[in-house]
């Protein structure tokens, strides 16, 4: 959910459980917070977004993700994201919401929807969360891949 102002400033809604889940994969040993910028992860996490956001950046700043914007092909960035670190798609988990997500969800090897996601995006899903996108969706995702190593 965005807030539009008039004055063209712009703001989400996001629960703070999702910004958990990243102390969660740090707690685990999954997830280097402090140097989130290199790929040296166990677990990596990149925002894609379709559009440049100061507000999306500024979260991913806060909680210690990376984040690429202005993506008009989200596909070809997914890909080159993939490769940079050597990975095979099917070791590629994808979560999305929107139209422009669904190919990159056919190509990854886990594909996620989050539960207000549009119908043809859930239609795809290989798994679809609890929770909607900034409501937990993110923290749950966390919970399950922490759970599976255990």
């Amino acid at each position: 959910m965005v807030i539009h102002s008039e004055d063209g400033t712009e703001s989400i809604i996001r629960s703070r459980s999702d910004s958990q889940g990243i102390d969660l994969l740090y707690d685990a040993g999954l997830y280097d917070k402090p140097n989130y910028e290199t790929t040296s992860h166990e677990i990596d996490i990149v925002i894609m977004s379709r559009e440049t956001n100061k507000v999306v950046k500024s979260v991913a700043n806060k909680i210690k993700m990376k984040c690429t914007h202005s993506l008009y092909n989200k596909t070809e960035a997914f890909k080159e994201e993939v490769e940079k670190r050597n990975l095979k798609m099917e070791e590629v988990i994808f979560m999305g919401n929107d139209l422009n997500d669904v190919e990159c969800m056919k190509q990854s090897g886990i594909g996620i929807a989050v539960s207000d996601s549009y119908p043809q995006v859930l239609e795809i899903a290989d798994y679809i969360t609890e929770h909607g996108g900034g409501k937990g969706a993110f923290r749950g995702i966390v919970e399950l891949i922490i759970e599976s190593r255990t």
